[in-house]
């Protein structure tokens, strides 16, 4: 049995997920903007990194932006959504992470959790 798949034309994708380019040079340029600037002030925010000159830098990894237009399903707009994001495989350990730690859970347990939490 074949199932048939169905792809979103090209607009509706360059829309929802535009480039670094489409996100800074598109209608939405304000919205995108602003986006950036949230992430960047939490990230400042949460000591999540400090800034150096290239110079002092032992070495960089190279990162890129995603971009992300949430949606109902009527189209209205809910929230512009930008993410820097870094070539997490090119780190080395001990220079650009010295532990590791990730959450690995179903977000059926969670509900359930919450389930009875609030019972």
């Amino acid at each position: 049995m074949f199932h048939t798949l169905e792809f979103m034309p090209s607009s509706a994708v360059i829309l929802n997920m535009p480039s670094l380019n489409e996100a800074v040079q598109g209608e939405f340029l304000e919205q995108y903007a602003e986006a950036m600037k949230n992430e960047i002030a939490a990230f400042i925010h949460q000591n999540t990194w400090r800034t150096l000159l290239r110079s002092e830098a032992d070495h960089s990894l190279k990162s890129t932006r995603a971009f992300k237009l949430k949606q109902i399903p009527d189209c209205a707009s809910i929230k512009f959504k930008s993410r820097f994001c870094v070539g997490g495989d090119l780190q080395k350990e001990g220079i650009d992470y010295f532990e590791i730690y990730a959450l690995v859970v179903l977000w059926s347990t969670i509900s359930i959790l919450l389930t009875f939490v609030l019972q």
